[in-house]
């Protein structure tokens, strides 16, 4: 680890989101998502900014969850619902934006294999195994992102399934039967952690907040 997680909810990043979206004027095409500093991609914008010397050292960039599977596993795997939330995925084709990642001055080199939420990621390591008191080598699930995994848990999977999530954020989550964006209403348009039909999920925009002391 390079320097303490940027979360979602600091809104530094407000300058590199401009940025982005000028440096690749069809992000939202490829993303389905306007440029939102609670997306990973500004935020890495930003440090390669204002620390680039950390940034000249990034060699993979993990989600938590998935720096957590590379602990247990030995592999560096994500899942399509979590890395929607990058700004690098191409979320109708399902697989990593060259043109995205270029335009934070990355590469697909730099970014975990991407399989489907239900597949699985790796397998338990010994250590791991003996430290968690399992057996190794069972499967670890591809999984998902929050509001993915907790649709997957009640059921909110197939197209006109719907739920309100009311917490740190504000979520209107919709399974969708595909792709569909509409970045224009600030809708965010995210992979599905479950394949197949009900692929895409449609939420509310998190609203996000400046922290004390970071730049304007």
């Amino acid at each position: 680890m390079l320097l303490p997680a940027i979360l979602w909810n600091d809104g530094r990043s407000g300058t590199e989101c401009h940025d982005l979206e000028a440096a690749e004027p069809r992000s939202r095409a490829i993303t389905g998502n306007l440029a939102m500093p609670g997306f990973t991609a500004p935020k890495l914008l930003w440090v390669r900014r204002h620390e680039p010397e950390l940034f000249a050292r990034t060699r993979r960039v993990l989600l938590p969850k998935d720096w957590l599977r590379l602990q247990m596993t030995g592999e560096a795997i994500s899942d399509m619902s979590d890395a929607s939330g990058t700004l690098w995925l191409d979320v109708g084709r399902r697989r990593w934006s060259s043109e995205m990642l270029a335009a934070t001055g990355l590469s697909e080199d730099h970014m975990p294999r991407l399989i489907e939420g239900t597949a699985a990621g790796g397998y338990l390591r010994p250590e791991a195994a003996r430290a968690l008191g399992l057996p190794a080598g069972i499967p670890v699930a591809g999984g998902g992102g929050d509001n993915a995994a907790g649709a997957a848990g009640i059921g909110c999977v197939a197209p006109g399934d719907a739920f309100v999530s009311l917490g740190t954020s504000g979520v209107i989550f919709v399974s969708d039967p595909g792709f569909l964006p509409d970045p224009a209403r600030t809708v965010h348009a995210f992979c599905h952690c479950v394949p197949g039909t009900g692929i895409a999920c449609r939420s509310s925009c998190r609203r996000e907040r400046r922290l004390p002391g970071s730049p304007e």
